[in-house]
């Protein structure tokens, strides 16, 4: 991963915890210690609910943090699918 602010890498890895496509994926991170889980399910209307669960140990010190993370890292990939480049 390349950081946007200073173009550094960011090195991460993970292990799958549990893969159930395409409803389920839980993903396990060694540093820090965490657990996401993302959950898709299609609604009566015919579209999708995507859940986004994170567990972290320790918590971090900013609990709002992984939050407003996700919530941008979600907002990027829902404007690449309007564009058309995902």
């Amino acid at each position: 991963m390349i950081s946007d602010a200073d173009g550094s890498e960011i090195s991460f890895g993970f292990e799958y915890a549990e893969l159930d496509p395409p409803h389920r994926v839980a993903l396990r991170f060694d540093e820090p210690r965490e657990l996401v889980t993302v959950t898709m399910a299609e609604t009566s209307d015919g579209s999708v609910d995507l859940t986004y669960v994170f567990l972290s140990w320790p918590a971090p010190a900013d609990e709002e943090a992984p939050r407003r993370g996700v919530e941008g890292m979600l907002d990027l990939i829902d404007a690449a699918i309007r564009r058309g480049t995902i």
